[in-house]
């Protein structure tokens, strides 16, 4: 994600099973201009493995958003 210039903005990076529950957050702080690439291990916040399926991810910085659809693959 590209993070435009000014001053930095809150971002928050979150993974949802299909039903809506939060299944990991993998960003939850001020983020400077810059592109940005995040991973994920495949892991919930408690550090279980989830199983392979689709997920959701939102990200959010500053008043903008987006969310994807993707597959987990094992």
């Amino acid at each position: 994600v590209d993070i435009p210039a000014g001053d930095p903005q809150h971002a928050t990076l979150a993974i949802y099973d299909l039903r809506g529950r939060t299944v990991r957050t993998l960003v939850e702080r001020p983020l400077e201009a810059a592109t940005y690439s995040f991973s994920w291990d495949g892991r919930d916040d408690a550090g279980q493995p989830v199983p392979s399926g689709a997920y959701i991810y939102r990200m959010k910085w500053g008043e903008n958003q987006s969310t994807k659809k993707m597959l987990l693959m094992k």
